[in-house]
């Protein structure tokens, strides 16, 4: 049966839920006065040390790739604390690549803007000595823009602690699927071992996200799942080097390895191969083959300059993705809804090229450059 609760500037339905965590749910709210919806997180008060944590990073860590709080409050019946922030109305990108169409993952351009998101918030994250400690798809919501695009926020500091470089900690937080093998190691496999993490533990978070996203499934999947630990620690720490992903298909059978993203996700072969070269560094257990965030804002910054062109070709009826890069010059020739990276002067031969091998055409439509 639903009721209304209230704090004392916001008030909810408790049928209203649209979210749920390890550490309290998530409503739906309306300010008493303005009107402005809101989501209000009801915090388990036995996580009071989680909560402060929480209230700590997201007082700091103002940035529009980072889910806004507005204040703290207390349920006027339970009293249990309320943390009040942003709505964000599409919920969680798990749930967005849960959606049918998405089940191969996130198209080309949607991905790169998730991208650029992650990248700005996760940048922010570091530049002010915070890490985030649970990044996966379930703790990135999504925002819908005044022109109707997708905004992707970090969000869920409860597990966020102040780290730089070279610090540690020993606590076991995360989501399996996106564990870093140290942490799955000393969860799960030697419960009784004390050890420390540094902040490549959010480095591997983020390759296994940005896989996810990439192909709508995480990159280690035991035959049994999470019931089946054993084989999981085996495929995230006794892989191969240069294997991004493995899959148990039999209760039994062996483990399908692959150092490529697979040709269903719907990505260009030029950002598939660009991406695989950012998950053999992201998904590496050993420290010093392993990417630091320097590295991997580096090569993601590279990657987001790159201009965009998205011509139709009335010849072949092709969509073509055109890569521009303004410094390295042509690297790939591959068409046919594929990549092109081409210089700036090449583009105008390729396109007059598609325009004048064959009678009648009018031209090729550049349906938009970024």
């Amino acid at each position: 049966m639903s009721t209304y609760r209230a704090t004392e500037n916001y008030v909810y339905k408790t049928d209203e839920c649209i979210g749920r965590g390890a550490t309290g749910d998530v409503y739906k709210g309306v300010h008493k006065v303005t009107g402005e919806h809101c989501a209000l997180k009801l915090c388990d008060s036995r996580f009071t040390q989680q909560l402060q944590r929480e209230v700590e990073a997201m007082r700091q860590l103002q940035h529009p790739n980072i889910t806004k709080f507005y204040q703290l409050e207390y349920d006027k019946e339970s009293a249990k604390p309320i943390l009040v922030m942003e709505l964000c109305e599409k919920g969680n990108l798990l749930e967005v690549l849960r959606e049918p169409s998405n089940a191969f993952g996130l198209p080309e351009e949607e991905y790169l803007r998730f991208f650029s998101h992650l990248v700005s918030g996760m940048k922010h994250l570091r530049q002010n000595g915070f890490s985030h400690r649970d990044i996966k798809p379930g703790n990135i919501l999504v925002c819908i823009a005044d022109d109707g695009s997708y905004v992707y926020k970090l969000s869920d500091f409860g597990t966020a602690k102040p780290l730089k470089d070279g610090d540690f900690f020993q606590s076991l937080v995360g989501t399996e699927e996106y564990l870093h093998p140290d942490i799955f190691k000393a969860a799960f496999i030697e419960r009784h071992r004390p050890r420390e993490f540094d902040i490549s533990v959010d480095l591997w978070s983020l390759g296994a996200t940005l896989y996810h996203t990439a192909t709508g499934k995480v990159p280690f999947q035991p035959f049994h799942g999470r019931g089946d630990k054993h084989t999981m620690f085996q495929m995230i720490s006794h892989k191969d080097q240069g294997m991004i992903s493995g899959e148990q298909t039999s209760a039994t059978g062996d483990i399908i390895w692959s150092k490529e993203l697979p040709k269903t996700c719907r990505l260009s072969k030029f950002l598939r191969d660009t991406l695989t070269e950012f998950f053999v560094r992201l998904l590496e257990c050993h420290v010093h083959q392993m990417w630091t965030f320097d590295g991997f804002f580096v090569a993601a910054h590279d990657l987001l300059q790159e201009d965009r062109l998205y011509p139709f070709s009335v010849v072949d009826s092709e969509l073509y993705y055109i890569y521009i890069d303004r410094t390295h010059g042509l690297q790939s020739t591959t068409v046919a809804v594929n990549a092109l990276v081409l210089s700036v002067s090449t583009i105008f031969s390729f396109l007059y090229s598609i325009n004048n091998s064959t009678p009648n055409i009018i031209y090729v439509i550049p349906i938009g450059i970024y």
